[in-house]
């Protein structure tokens, strides 16, 4: 018989597309206020991060789907491979609001507890655990 039609390869369109895996739905939600997206043909990740934002040490998990446009008969071809991003935290300084540098007293008061810093925090919230 005759082989059916075919697309020549000029005419095929390809393209990315970046799968969450659905074990991580939520965590993906979390962490990202962009998910990750890769252009076509280049091949560059992007993402935008939630401040403060970090993944577990294993990271989150993607799959980078290529796939085409297809053929004549609507037939579709695409390749896929798994990857991982890890978002480390870092190690945020503390901070605090203090006064103005001025602590005032009067004489023979006694024992003096005085507010010299409000609003104090150990770090930013990706550390768990850390105290000031």
């Amino acid at each position: 018989g005759v082989p059916p039609p075919f697309r020549p390869c000029e005419t095929q369109a390809a393209n990315f597309t970046v799968v969450a895996d659905s074990e991580g739905d939520a965590l993906h939600l979390a962490i990202f206020e962009a998910l990750p997206e890769v252009s076509y043909p280049e091949g560059d990740l992007s993402f935008t991060l939630r401040p403060d934002a970090s993944t577990p040490p294993s990271g989150v998990r993607f799959r980078l789907v290529l796939g085409d446009s297809g053929a004549l008969d609507g037939t579709q071809l695409n390749t896929s491979e798994p990857f991982t991003i890890v978002v480390r935290g870092v190690n945020s300084p503390p901070s605090c609001d203090f006064g103005d540098g001025v602590v005032t007293s009067f004489e023979d008061a006694g024992p003096q507890a005085l507010l010299v810093a409000r609003n104090c925090t150990p770090g930013g919230g990706s550390e768990p655990g850390e105290q000031a």
